[in-house]
């Protein structure tokens, strides 16, 4: 691997990562739960813990394809700034 730059984040700056399983879900149609619902849960509990829009996620996710059964991982990173930071891709935080 290569190193990357650094990313700041400034306090109260919200990184998600996510894996295709997530924006994949499908519903009983075949539609898919998309990057725009993903945005909108995302969006809809800024407020709150990281652990929480992680489990609002999983949970919008899940409802949406009806609780059938899942096909694809459905992994969540959610990191919430809390105070000015700097990531360093070699080093970490800092």
């Amino acid at each position: 691997y290569q190193d990357a730059p650094g990313v700041t984040l400034d306090a109260g700056d919200l990184l998600v990562v996510l894996t295709d399983g997530v924006t994949e879900a499908a519903d009983a149609q075949g539609g898919l739960f998309g990057a725009d619902r993903v945005l909108d849960v995302v969006r809809s509990h800024l407020h709150l813990p990281a652990q929480v829009i992680v489990k609002a996620l999983y949970a919008a996710t899940r409802a949406f394809s009806g609780g059938g059964q899942q096909t694809d991982d459905v992994t969540v990173l959610v990191v919430k700034a809390l105070s000015d930071s700097v990531v360093d891709g070699r080093s970490g935080a800092s």
